[in-house]
C-alpha cells in the first residue's frame, strides 16, 4: 500500500522505527533524529540541532519555541545532502509507514527510501540518483547526546548526562564531500548504534485501519514502543518532544495496540512498568 502526501499541506517530519530505534526524516531525505534506549542515560539521540538551554527551563516561551523547532521539517538535518535547487519533493508512504522521497528537476532525479531494518538499532537509506550533469554532495554528521526533557516534571530536571560513550556509525559515504559524474548512481547509507551489515533487510508490514490517519496512528504507536531489554518495552509519549512514558498517554497507545492485535507489546510495556522502571 502506498500513500502520497499532498505537498500543499503542512506536515511534521516523517517518523520511522522498529522497536529498537525511533527516528524522524525530512521530505528531502535529511535525517533529523535517531533515538534509542540506553541503560545508563535513558533515551539517547543522534541529532542535528543543539540541546535545549537548561537555563531557560522555566521560560514558557523558550520551551515552546524549542519544541516547535523539533516538529519543524526544515530544521537542520544530517546524512547525505545534494546540491540541488529548491523544488518540491514528492513523498510516498509505503505501507503507510516507510517514507520514500523523490526529486525530479533540472536534469536530476533522486529517490531515497528510509527504513529501520528488523531488530537493528539503526536506519538504512537507499539513494538512487540519475543525473545529466555533475552533482555536488556533502556528508553532514550528527551529534550524540541525551534526549531533551523540557517538560516540568515532579522530580525536577535530570542531572547533567556527562559524556556519552555509546558507539554509533554512519557508513556508506567515506568522504566529507564530493561530486557525482553524469549517470546513474546508488548509495546505501546506514546510521545507528549497531555495527553496519552488508545487506540491510527491507520489509513493509500491512497495517490495519480504515483510513490513512488511523493507519499512521498505529504505525507511530509501534514506533514509540521502544524495547529496553528482552521482554520489556517502554511506550513513549513522543520520541522527539516528550521522550518519556506517561501512564495517561501510554494507556491510549496501549489500547490502540491491543485493539489491533499487538497485545504482546502491551504485556511487554507492563513488564517494563512494574518490573524494570524505577
Amino acid at each position: 500500500m502506498r500513500g502520497h502526501l499532498d505537498p500543499s499541506r503542512p506536515y511534521q517530519p516523517l517518523d520511522v522505527g522498529n522497536g529498537r530505534v525511533a527516528a524522524s526524516v525530512a521530505a528531502d531525505g535529511a535525517l533529523l533524529s535517531v533515538a534509542t534506549y540506553d541503560r545508563e542515560h535513558g533515551i539517547v539521540i543522534l541529532s542535528g540541532i543543539p540541546p535545549f538551554d537548561e537555563t531557560k527551563r522555566r521560560e514558557p516561551a523558550a520551551v515552546r519555541e524549542y519544541r516547535a523547532s523539533l516538529a519543524d521539517p526544515l530544521r537542520p538535518g544530517f546524512g547525505l545532502r545534494f546540491d540541488v535547487p529548491q523544488a518540491p519533493w514528492r513523498v510516498s508512504l509505503l505501507g503507510d509507514a516507510v517514507p520514500e522521497s523523490t526529486y525530479d528537476a533540472d536534469g536530476v532525479r533522486i529517490t531515497v527510501l528510509t527504513w529501520a531494518p528488523p531488530d537493528r538499532a539503526g536506519l538504512a537509506q537507499r539513494w538512487r540518483i540519475a543525473t545529466a550533469r555533475a552533482l555536488r554532495w556533502r556528508r553532514v554528521l550528527p551529534r550524540l547526546r541525551r534526549a531533551d526533557y523540557t517538560q516540568l516534571t515532579e522530580g525536577g530536571p535530570l542531572p547533567p548526562a556527562g559524556g556519552i560513550t555509546r558507539p554509533w556509525h554512519l557508513t556508506g559515504v567515506d568522504a566529507e564531500q564530493g561530486e557525482l559524474p553524469p549517470g546513474d548512481h546508488e548509495v546505501m547509507l546506514q546510521i545507528g548504534f549497531d555495527p553496519p551489515i552488508e545487506r540491510p533487510a527491507f520489509t513493509v508490514s500491512e497495517i490495519p485501519g480504515a483510513s490513512g490517519a488511523s493507519r499512521r496512528g498505529l504505525a507511530y504507536a509501534r514506533i514509540v514502543a521502544l524495547r529496553t531489554e528482552p521482554g520489556a518495552t517502554c511506550i513513549l509519549a513522543d520520541h522527539e518532544i516528550l521522550p518519556l512514558s506517561w501512564n495517561r498517554d501510554a494507556y491510549y497507545v496501549a489500547t490502540l495496540l491491543r485493539q489491533c492485535g499487538d497485545a504482546a507489546l502491551v504485556r511487554e510495556h507492563l513488564q517494563w512498568l512494574f518490573r524494570v522502571a524505577e
